[in-house]
């Protein structure tokens, strides 16, 4: 029960702070001036369920909050935003990274809810 207190409690902070986050934001270095394209990636999907915790699925927590993301990006003028799915459904890493390359996408984001055995491993994990 409060595994599930906390991954709420995550996922209302993820989407309080991502239409915050040009608060936070450091001065641009330099003037932008054609679209930023944003290809966000809900991890696993399809047959690839990921972590799973007291009943829910990474596969749909992902697809949760790569929506959240979506819906607050959108608001933005000069930013493009795609989803590399949009329901449960397989893909490869490679057809996740094809699609970014197709769209020339400026950035991508993968998320993912990784899990431990022991419980012992806390953090975030940021892939360059």
């Amino acid at each position: 029960m409060r595994k599930n207190r906390i991954i709420l409690g995550l996922m209302a902070l993820l989407l309080w702070a991502v239409p915050s986050l040009h608060l936070l934001a450091a001065p641009r270095a330099q003037t932008v001036d054609e679209e930023v394209v944003v290809v966000i990636d809900a991890g696993h999907g399809g047959e690839n369920l990921g972590a799973k915790d007291y009943g829910r699925l990474e596969k749909e927590l992902t697809l949760v909050t790569a929506q959240a993301m979506y819906d607050a990006l959108i608001q933005y003028d000069g930013v493009k935003v795609y989803m590399t799915r949009t329901a449960d459904t397989d893909l490869s890493l490679e057809q996740r990274a094809q699609f970014a390359k197709d769209v020339q996408a400026d950035f991508l984001f993968s998320v993912h809810y990784n899990a431990s055995d022991s419980h012992r491993q806390f953090g975030s994990e940021v892939l360059v």
